[in-house]
């Protein structure tokens, strides 16, 4: 997240195609041809990776989202029984 706070803070908030327009930096700036990248892109194969890390923040905001809803819960049923 830090990261992505630092290049929202340096080149603006995310936008769609985001990648797309860093891919063709990267090809304009080491030379390489559009049709090189669109190449290499066609045979890789990108799939999403769920880190520890990520489990570990969500089993937080699970946590988190438990304890909120326990807490309105028991407000509301204090509340119902005044």
């Amino acid at each position: 997240m830090r990261n992505r706070r630092e290049l929202e803070r340096e080149h603006g908030p995310h936008r769609s195609g985001y990648v797309r327009g860093g891919v063709r930096e990267v090809g304009r700036a080491d030379g390489i041809p559009n049709e090189r990248i669109r190449d290499l892109l066609s045979r890789s194969r990108i799939r999403p990776v769920i880190r520890a890390s990520d489990r570990s923040q969500r089993v937080t905001c699970l946590e988190r989202h438990r304890r909120i809803y326990l807490r309105l819960f028991d407000l509301e049923s204090r509340a119902g029984r005044a």
